[in-house]
């Protein structure tokens, strides 16, 4: 996919996003924050599951389905389940087993 491709299609992501009522676009940030983060990096599938996210916000406002029922009592959790359907980025994994090893090295130097 072309640069071009890609931008076009993160602007119709962030105009559904601007069209959901203010607590939703406001989750929709918080939720985009994190999995963009952890989520995938290729440019293509990171549209992709914006616009899925997209998706899940637009529902859930037209059923008037309050935020906290649509994320659960645990964001985290929702957005982590929400990224297992993305391939994950394989940087994190790099950090996760990095951040794994140092603290066995640290526990036997005794520390």
């Amino acid at each position: 996919m072309k640069w071009r491709d890609e931008r076009k299609r993160y602007n119709q992501y962030r105009a559904r996003k601007d069209q959901l009522p203010a607590s939703y676009r406001e989750a929709i940030d918080a939720v985009e924050r994190y999995a963009l983060r952890f989520g995938p990096a290729a440019g293509e599938t990171v549209l992709t599951m914006l616009g899925d996210l997209a998706g899940i916000f637009q529902q859930g406002a037209k059923a008037g389905v309050p935020v906290r029922e649509i994320v659960g009592d645990d964001p985290v959790r929702f957005t982590e389940g929400f990224l297992t359907g993305y391939p994950a980025n394989p940087w994190a994994g790099k950090e996760q087993r990095r951040l794994a090893r140092t603290i066995a090295d640290a526990e036997r130097a005794g520390a």
